[in-house]
């Protein structure tokens, strides 16, 4: 049975009727001196709001720093001088179904042909699935408009990046092409290998899934190129990132008996990329 996953306590909801002054994430950008006047606190005391969901205080993450770019070298910025994150700074654990009150052995059916989009990066998509750059997100909804059992959770990543191409070939909405979520280091294309980005596909129904990656950045890192690799279920693919618009790597995976797919994000160990992207996740169900 799948279970709602927001939860709104009625015994102990509140008003704040007071001009509070905080500062809060939305969608990458920074608001002060906001007024809560008659705005109703969603979650029961002990859980925090993250995309619309109630989510455990202890498990919420913050999916980024309301910079549109976290520190990530612009195109004509050799290096930010910010520190140099890696997934230890992602503070996540193991995030699976379970944390979305979803059960795990139980798992709608998908038609075929019927899947999911995912949107990462520093701005949302309507109708899209949505993270930041870590956290989770479902159970979704196909792109048939069918509820489902499924989750995407995404840990180990950097942050978000605003700057890619703002067309591109595939139909991506500009608000899910543009922007991604990054890792990798400032140092040195051989540190930056030692880094990765893991997303869990979670709630899957076992058979065939048809799965396409897409990511851009605008430049080439002044020469160093941004050639990621994903890898779904142990078969690996590289991808240029740098000023791409038209190309995507494209998988046929099923997933494990638990119902999860994993993808795995780097640069690519030929030549010499720094930072790897991910901008969208596209999934559909295959025959």
């Amino acid at each position: 049975m799948v279970r709602s996953a927001t939860m709104v306590s009625s015994s102990r909801s509140r008003v704040l009727s007071t001009t509070v002054v905080l500062s809060f994430l939305l969608g990458g950008c920074t608001f002060d001196e906001v007024s809560l006047q008659g705005l109703e606190c969603p979650c029961a005391e002990g859980w925090v709001c993250r995309d619309e969901v109630c989510v455990r205080a202890e498990e919420a993450v913050d999916g980024g720093t309301g910079a549109p770019d976290l520190g990530e070298p612009d195109a004509a910025v050799a290096d930010a001088g910010t520190d140099d994150p890696g997934p230890e700074d992602a503070g996540l654990e193991d995030l699976g179904p379970e944390d979305m009150f979803v059960d795990g052995g139980i798992f709608v059916p998908i038609a075929e042909g019927d899947g999911f989009l995912v949107d990462f990066g520093g701005a949302a998509t309507p109708d899209w699935g949505y993270i930041m750059s870590n956290g989770l997100v479902g159970p979704l909804t196909t792109t048939g408009g069918a509820a489902s059992s499924v989750t995407v959770a995404a840990s180990g990543f950097a942050g978000e990046n605003l700057d890619g191409v703002r067309t591109n070939t595939f139909g991506y909405p500009e608000s899910a092409a543009s922007d991604s979520t990054w890792l990798g280091s400032f140092d040195s294309h051989e540190i930056a290998l030692t880094r990765t980005g893991t997303v869990v596909v979670g709630g899957l129904p076992p058979g065939n899934y048809r799965v396409r990656l897409y990511g851009s950045r605008l430049e080439d890192d002044f020469g160093q190129g941004r050639l990621a690799r994903y890898t779904v279920s142990g078969t690996a693919q590289d991808l240029e990132i740098g000023d791409n618009s038209d190309r995507r790597v494209e998988f046929l995976a099923e997933p494990d008996g638990s119902g999860d797919l994993v993808i795995t994000v780097g640069v690519s160990p030929l030549g010499s990329a720094r930072f790897a992207y991910l901008g969208v996740l596209e999934l559909v169900r295959m025959p």
